[in-house]
């Protein structure tokens, strides 16, 4: 619940401080006293987009802080812990705080500390919601509209039943595949020792061959050489004239030199070439690395009997999952159904008689955890218009009637500690007004309501009225906001009241409007 409010320097409002009560509250004015101001500023703290004109002019900075009673709120408290933001000695109370600067620079505190806007709006969507035209609305996410349906139509087993049929089928999933993909692997990793295997048999190495390769090569790189060396050779040792010992000596270095180019020219050959033994220790280590893997066919058969295992598990749950998730289907449907002629009644009164509201599934390509279909609200406002996605056609008036209607309807739709609704009464008036009134009451008995009205008949319901007023001093524009007892109370509804009365018959319409809604809020 929403305790205390402090404003400074937003727009024309210098300074205000509100403390609100339980229940529902009303905010009250005349046509641009700064009613809006007040919404504006509960936005703020809900980590809405700042805007530069909302810093009062002349000065640099803005801010807004709230006070929240979250003694009941044990998700809250968590999401405090979690993010080191809790106070052990708060006393159950919440403190947030938003600056904003001409320079940019805006600030977050909660609970005194430092903390990011993303926090703020993490913390305060439980808290805190606001309808209006101008506002970012639950009703305009669509992926809320299962969640409210599942509140209303209150199948808490069949829910509970699928997601417990979810968790078990997606866990299974999750082993298949990461099983599928280990054997994939494996079968990759034989498929290429296999393929290695193979092109070395093919083959066909022999021993000893690379080297003789290598020799072979060497030779007919030099044959020229070797050529021209041994028949010189051969002239100078039988052919040639001359004296043969004097030419021996030169003819003995020069085939020394040729000894290593030709190993036939040396009676004994001294070692092999150091590189086939290395490439035939490699061909061995494959060799012996390939008959050592894959040849495993009980462990193939492992696998294969783990795999048919997960997959009738697979079948199984995903065949009582089918079940569950048609058993939340048919729940659901008939919900709907329900929810309809609850919200075509409660609209009926609501100033939106022809109003037509439909809840519409379409299927999930894959089993999700709230089920195997979505929900979106479809609308139309007004005879011969089609039905439409609510989010994208209500405008703000009509999606504060429909959320004040579907509140009304499914009490138990959300747990929001204060809800404020801005225009929930535009384009209304008498027995609508009444009934805005009357419903908003009802709505309060649950959550804590601020609302801010232009009508009697809605603000006579509240328990407590605020005053919004623009005062004008020493040339500077400032808006104040006074809590109205009975007495002021009685006045600010008899200005209300307007054109219809006039004098003291406003006045005594005023307090008999109030003594009578008063009756019924006790």
């Amino acid at each position: 619940m929403l305790n205390e409010l402090i404003i400074h320097n937003l727009a024309v409002v210098e300074r205000a401080e509100v403390s609100f009560a339980s229940g529902f509250n009303v905010l009250s004015g005349e046509t641009g006293a700064g009613k809006s101001i007040i919404v504006d500023a509960l936005g703020l703290l809900l980590g809405q987009r700042s805007r530069g004109d909302l810093i009062r002019s002349g000065q640099e900075r803005a801010g807004v802080e709230a006070a929240f009673n979250v003694s009941a709120r044990d998700q809250v408290q968590r999401w405090l812990e979690e993010n080191d933001l809790a106070n052990p000695e708060d006393g159950g109370v919440l403190l947030v705080k938003r600056i904003l600067s001409r320079q940019g620079r805006n600030k977050v505190y909660i609970n005194g500390s430092m903390a990011s806007l993303t926090q703020l709006q993490e913390l305060m969507q439980p808290l805190l919601t606001i309808y209006g035209q101008h506002e970012q609305q639950q009703l305009q996410r669509v992926e809320n509209h299962l969640r409210l349906l599942d509140a209303f139509g209150a199948y808490a087993e069949p829910l509970a039943e699928y997601r417990s049929c979810f968790r078990a089928w997606q866990q299974v999933q999750r082993h298949l595949e990461r099983l599928r993909a280990e054997s994939a692997e494996r079968r990759d990793r034989l498929d290429l020792l296999v393929f290695q295997s193979r092109e070395l048999r093919e083959a066909e190495l022999i021993e000893g061959e690379y080297a003789q390769l290598e020799q072979e090569r060497l030779r007919l790189q030099h044959g020229e050489r070797l050529s021209s060396v041994t028949r010189k050779g051969y002239d100078t040792l039988y052919a040639s004239k001359g004296a043969m010992c004097e030419q021996l000596g030169t003819l003995k270095g020069e085939l020394e030199d040729l000894l290593e180019v030709d190993p036939r020219l040396q009676p004994a050959f001294e070692g092999v070439s150091d590189a086939m033994y290395t490439l035939e220790d490699a061909a061995h280590q494959l060799r012996a690395h390939a008959d050592g893997l894959v040849f495993d066919p009980e462990r193939q058969q492992e696998v294969e009997q783990r795999l048919s295992q997960l997959q009738g598990l697979q079948r199984k749950y995903a065949a009582e999952l089918e079940h569950a998730g048609a058993r939340l289907t048919q729940a659901r449907g008939d919900a709907a159904q329900e929810l309809q002629e609850a919200l075509h009644r409660e609209l009926e009164g609501l100033a939106m008689p022809r109003a037509r509201f439909e809840v519409r599934f379409s299927p999930r390509t894959q089993p999700g955890v709230d089920g195997v279909e979505e929900a979106e609200f479809f609308f139309s406002a007004n005879p011969g218009q089609e039905l439409r996605p609510l989010a994208a056609t209500a405008s703000g008036g009509e999606l504060s009637r429909v959320m004040l209607a579907l509140r009304k309807a499914a009490p138990a739709s959300d747990s929001l500690g204060t809800v404020i609704f801005d225009e929930v009464d535009a384009g209304i008036g008498g027995e609508a007004a009444t009934a805005v009134g009357q419903r908003l009451q009802d709505v309060a008995q649950r959550s804590q309501v601020l609302c801010v009205t232009h009508l009697p008949q809605v603000a006579a319901f509240a328990t407590t009225q605020f005053r919004i007023e623009k005062v004008v001093e020493q040339d500077q524009t400032s808006t104040r906001v006074l809590h109205l007892d009975t007495e002021p109370r009685v006045q600010e509804l008899a200005r209300m009241l307007g054109g219809a009365y006039s004098g003291e018959q406003s006045v005594e319409h005023a307090r008999a409007l109030l003594q009578h809604s008063l009756r019924g809020n006790r």
